[in-house]
């Protein structure tokens, strides 16, 4: 029953996202066709729907995404950049920084990854003041980060009062710890990573092409990089005393300054891994992150201000997972509404080019005609 119970839960959260995605879409970019391909790219995505029986807090993070891009896109575009007597006082604006600062807090304490965004965040409101010549998108955005972050404070002052421990989560050394361990594979290693990272290569070509390098590279054999280093976790959990909860700080911290470590005397390979990660990041939900890239380039042309704050979220999430994660299609499950909505136009376009051109085929031209 109490599996049943949070799978009813995490279907409504999927149908809100689908309406999130669609209302967003409409509110953004407008018209009826892109909203409801926008709602079918992000409610039909397959790992979303996995997502629903996973348990994970990968759907409600998502849904706080979702709302945090397009409430961040709608607080420069509400912004009153003139005083008028027929403009409002900028509360649209300020409502919309609410629930972006809403979503902010919710998403850091969902994903505690997120909780550097708001360095992004507010680079993004700098550049909108500069571009704009206006200090109203400044002050939204500092209305965005308080209200963020002052979600995300209490719940710190509440760990820090109970467990002794001022943080949000405690496994971001454990993450760093295995993308680590990465950087002792060999060069030859790493040219075969973008193969062991494909999923027709890598449980058919690689090991008959390089057995040992299929070992350490796959997450689910004994030996690899991934298997060594939660083996060792495992070990220092059995072997600690204490709480819980003090435990996995303490190992947290051992893992990330032996993590340090090991990146520092081989930065030069962490730094190639991330092409490596990238890659596997991106691979298992290419169609989107094409979305994302060329939306990333349309926003460097046009420098509009609302655009970049709709991407800087994202920016921020895939430059982060590259860095310093071993970026497995999981991760990229918290954007994937966000980028439904920059595919549904690209996607619509396409298919009206297509359907135009067969028109043109068909049709006669002016000199067939009798």
């Amino acid at each position: 029953p109490i599996l049943r119970g949070l799978k009813g839960v995490n279907i409504g959260i999927l149908l809100a996202i689908t309406l999130t995605t669609i209302l967003a879409t409409r509110v953004l970019i407008g018209g009826t066709t892109a909203p409801i391909v926008a709602g079918l790219w992000a409610g039909l995505n397959p790992y979303l729907l996995i997502a629903v029986n996973d348990f994970y807090s990968d759907l409600f993070a998502a849904l706080l995404f979702t709302i945090l891009c397009a409430s961040l896109a709608l607080t420069v575009s509400l912004s009153p950049l003139r005083r008028s007597p027929k403009q409002t006082k900028g509360w649209p604006a300020l409502g919309a920084a609410v629930i972006a600062g809403l979503a902010l807090g919710g998403l850091i304490l969902v994903k505690a990854v997120f909780i550097y965004t708001g360095v992004l965040i507010l680079c993004g409101f700098l550049g909108a003041a500069y571009q704009l010549k206006s200090w109203q998108p400044l002050r939204q955005g500092l209305a965005v980060l308080l209200v963020g972050y002052l979600v995300v404070g209490g719940w710190i002052w509440r760990n820090y009062t109970q467990l002794g421990q001022a943080s949000v989560a405690g496994r971001d050394g454990e993450i760093l710890a295995i993308r680590a361990e990465y950087t002792q594979a060999t060069w030859p290693e790493y040219m075969l990573s973008f193969c062991a990272f494909t999923p027709i290569c890598k449980d058919e070509i690689l090991p008959r092409i390089a057995p040992q390098a299929a070992i350490h590279l796959h997450e689910s054999k004994r030996g690899g990089f991934y298997r060594r280093t939660k083996d060792r976790i495992d070990a220092m959990r059995k072997s600690h005393s204490g709480s819980i909860s003090a435990g996995q700080a303490d190992i947290d911290k051992q893992l990330s300054k032996d993590a340090i470590a090991l990146i520092r005397r081989h930065w030069f390979k962490h730094c190639a891994l991330i092409l490596t990660f990238a890659y596997r990041g991106m691979l298992p939900h290419f169609p989107y992150f094409i979305a994302f890239w060329v939306f990333v380039g349309i926003a460097w042309r046009t420098q509009n201000p609302s655009l970049w704050l709709f991407l800087i979220p994202s920016l921020y999430s895939f430059c982060v997972y590259a860095l310093a994660s071993h970026y497995i299609d999981r991760y990229s499950v918290p954007l994937l509404p966000s980028l439904s909505i920059l595919l549904a136009p690209l996607s619509v376009s396409a298919v009206r080019s297509r359907f135009s051109k067969t028109q043109n085929r068909r049709s006669p031209t002016l000199n067939q005609t009798p």
